[in-house]
């Protein structure tokens, strides 16, 4: 106690009568002080070992796994041809995954063109530097501008990878700055062959979100390694009744490996109320005797069920091969939800691609990935559409050309109103999507 009196003993004297009341209150509030010290020092000592909880997220397309803070969630656009987000966000950070063909082109060049929109997106002058990121050569992109947050990392793949008609040799990973650092230190690049990638469940499913509030129809998507890659989904209501159920098949390329699946569940006409809790539940039928295992449940609530069209996307077709292919396109019905702006979600849904049954079945698009709308008007019969520079990017050839502006034309054809289509790309006309 005499270290207490002495440090009172600056401010009162204890001797005087009068003053006793004020010691008291001083040694008082010196004990409290170092009270609140200890704990800060004890609490403090606690936050700095308790680690941050993480997720894991892995894309068997983009052959590419990394952690992430388990608090960010799925963004719905954008998505890759199997469905599956590429962008998770949250407090304080995200990030966003995909690839690109940069046939020809050195990995700083690529790192240049992504800053070389009117946005700037890594601000001016960032700095670009060479290293080894996930043991292969590549490109950090970092931010030098004041307030600008965003950063991102060009990786080389070992061999390049094939999604569709495109081949693509670098791997890109978007996110805000301060966690580049342990996302790039996660980060790896797998060939998902049988056994390589080890500790992950069976069925993981990124969208929907746990606990996420839902607007029917809604798309779930995830991965999968499943007997005979058959996935199976149903929703219970409240009551535990299954008042939904269907199954879609995995992407994977071999027996033991993962692959991604989509589907959409349309809820019009079901036993559910709105505002009413379900839950979905994803999992696989045993090969032994059909019991449902590696079940993962997913607690949703229904705000609203929305009326839906049916609109035609033109994609082509292997049973049209010898066809004059180029030009040879088949329709495929999708169920958009109701809206006076059906042409645009026609072509939105274009963009998307065909999916998952649809390509086993044949279908493909001659659209690269990653393409959007600009803008899309009709005036007077002529339906002006307006799209990102991605959808020339890394396309060749006069026969996929063609192909592109016939998927395209006949998906807005469908539309009484639309009698021509003048197609452009960030408002260009001339020039573009040349042979």
């Amino acid at each position: 106690m005499e270290p207490l009196k002495a440090l009172a003993d600056n401010f009162v004297d204890p001797s005087v009568k009068h003053h006793k009341h004020a010691w008291y209150a001083w040694t008082g509030a010196a004990l409290a002080l170092l009270a609140v010290a200890s704990g800060l020092y004890f609490f403090g000592k606690v936050a700095e070992y308790k680690p941050e909880a993480r997720a894991v997220y892995f894309n068997p397309s983009l052959k590419a796994i990394l952690t992430y803070p388990s608090a960010w969630l799925p963004a719905p656009e954008p998505l890759d041809g199997d469905g599956l987000p590429r962008r998770f966000e949250g407090n304080g950070g995200w990030f966003e995954i995909g690839a690109t063909s940069g046939d020809g082109v050195i990995l700083t060049e690529i790192a240049a063109s992504l800053n070389s929109s009117t946005s700037l997106p890594f601000g001016q002058n960032p700095k670009i530097t060479t290293a080894q990121i996930a043991g292969q050569p590549g490109v950090l992109i970092q931010p030098t501008q004041p307030g600008v947050r965003q950063a991102a990392a060009v990786v080389t793949y070992p061999q390049p990878i094939q999604a569709g008609l495109t081949s693509y040799r670098f791997l890109i990973l978007k996110m805000e700055v301060s966690h580049m650092t342990s996302l790039l230190n996660s980060l790896r690049l797998v060939e998902n062959f049988t056994g390589e990638v080890q500790g992950l469940p069976n069925i993981m499913v990124y969208l929907p979100p746990q606990r996420a509030v839902i607007s029917s129809p809604f798309s779930v998507s995830g991965i999968a390694r499943v007997f005979e890659n058959n996935v199976s989904l149903k929703v219970l209501n409240t009551k535990g009744q299954s008042i939904w159920t269907g199954f879609v098949a995995a992407n994977a390329p071999d027996v033991g490996t993962w692959g991604g699946f989509s589907t959409t569940i349309d809820l019009a006409g079901a036993e559910v109320a709105v505002g009413e809790r379900l839950e979905l539940q994803v999992y696989q039928s045993s090969a032994k005797d059909g019991s449902e295992i590696d079940k993962v449940k997913v607690p949703l609530q229904l705000q609203a069920i929305q009326p839906t069209k049916v609109v035609e996307v033109y994609f082509g077709s292997m049973a049209s091969a010898g066809e004059d292919e180029c030009l040879k396109a088949m329709p495929l019905e999708r169920h958009v939800p109701e809206t006076n702006a059906l042409a645009r979600a026609a072509v939105a849904e274009l963009l998307k691609g065909p999916t998952l049954q649809e390509r086993q079945a044949g279908y493909f698009t001659s659209l690269p990935p990653d393409v959007t709308i600009n803008r899309l008007a009709i005036t007077d019969g002529v339906t002006e559409v307006d799209f990102s520079d991605t959808l020339e990017r890394g396309v060749g050839g006069s026969c996929r050309v063609t192909a592109i502006r016939n998927q395209i034309i006949k998906t807005l054809k469908q539309f009484a109103s639309v009698k021509d289509v003048v197609i452009s790309i960030n408002g260009r006309t001339e020039d573009i999507l040349q042979p």
